[in-house]
């Protein structure tokens, strides 16, 4: 389902898939037609070039876990002075909870990273009706912005032992009133079948104040921010491996990105690798923000490099899609920011072939 037509309406079809016989034995009129509801754009996985044509559906296989983030846009924020280009329904939240419930189902993730996320009662109970657990935490303890930040993990999957919010007050709140936010889940899984599968890991999920490149402070404020997340670590079992997502509000390539994959920043286990960029040729995503103001990206996952191997990500929306609603959020996405997606297999420290060559 796409949108289509001079108006911009979003259409839909249903079809019945019959036999060849039992079709030429009906007249037209006897097939009934029926409206259906328009449905949400919904990302489809990337095949890299050098993968064979049959992983482009591959099933999730043993020792893989998949992690998705999503910023959501915040209720409160979703209004037509921020957003003039968008149409009533565009802002309509409950239209937009609707999109945002079929685009989590049909991603599908063992994990999932949420920020901007205002009601919390809402979306745990709806991600509680797709089989998750998860935690959640509000910037309103050092800030006036009522959204936060929430991970969910599949209940047939996994339990958490350990879970942990990491505030940041400083008086450099961006101008929504947010501070640098993370939040730190350690991950147990319910079943295994390999010492490998069996090992704990970390989740951190991080909503970082956006500044801009010319900002000094800029790299200060995200080495603070991370610091105080991975202390949180720490201080449990920093041989954990890492999975660290969210929006970080910096450019890619720039020097803050550069500080957050460098060799040396937090130790082995949590020495970090950009999951897109592993797979794109050295390249991040054209855009996971697409509004009038921002085409940028800064959304990413990154992950443990000594402990995880990316095998699979998840194709970012074209921009030809983006753009159909002159930008996001739109009719057919709930948010002016894309879902990322990947699937990452655990290996032994001493299995791990990536390095700074790769």
């Amino acid at each position: 389902f796409f949108p289509c037509g001079s108006m911009g309406q979003t259409v839909g079809c249903e079809l019945e898939c019959v036999t060849r016989q039992a079709r030429d034995s009906r007249k037209s009129s006897d097939r009934p037609i029926s409206l259906v509801e328009p449905r949400c754009y919904t990302p489809t996985f990337m095949q890299p070039a050098t993968w064979p044509t049959k992983c482009a559906s591959r099933r999730k296989g043993l020792n893989e876990i998949s992690v998705a983030s999503f910023d959501i846009l915040a209720d409160d924020e979703c209004v037509a002075s921020h957003f003039p280009y968008c149409s009533a329904q565009a802002l309509n939240n409950e239209s937009r909870l609707k999109l945002l419930r079929e685009q989590l189902r049909a991603l599908n993730s063992d994990v999932v990273c949420l920020q901007e996320v205002c009601d919390f009662a809402t979306v745990t109970q709806m991600m509680s009706s797709m089989g998750y657990d998860g935690v959640c935490q509000s910037h309103q303890k050092v800030s006036d912005a009522s959204d936060g930040v929430a991970t969910f993990w599949k209940t047939a999957e996994f339990t958490c032992s350990y879970h942990a919010a990491v505030l940041l007050p400083d008086p450099g709140c961006d101008e929504l009133g947010r501070a640098d936010i993370a939040l730190v889940a350690a991950l147990v899984p319910v079943r295994s079948v390999s010492k490998i599968d069996d090992e704990p890991f970390w989740v951190c999920n991080v909503h970082l104040r956006y500044h801009t490149p010319s900002d000094p402070k800029g790299i200060d404020r995200t080495r603070a921010a991370l610091h105080c997340a991975f202390q949180a670590m720490d201080g449990r079992d920093e041989t954990w491996p890492v999975m660290l997502a969210g929006v970080f509000n910096v450019f890619p390539l720039g020097p803050v990105y550069q500080w957050i994959v460098g060799q040396d920043n937090f130790g082995e286990c949590f020495r970090l690798m950009s999951a897109y960029q592993f797979y794109q040729s050295g390249q991040e995503p054209a855009f996971t923000c697409y509004n009038h103001l921002l085409k940028n990206t800064v959304d990413y996952i990154f992950f443990s490099s000594s402990r995880f191997q990316p095998v699979q990500i998840l194709q970012t929306m074209p921009e030809s899609v983006a753009a159909a609603s002159t930008a996001l959020p739109s009719e057919m996405h709930p948010s002016d920011h894309v879902p990322l997606k990947v699937v990452l297999r655990r290996v032994a420290a001493s299995d791990s072939t990536l390095s700074d060559s790769d």
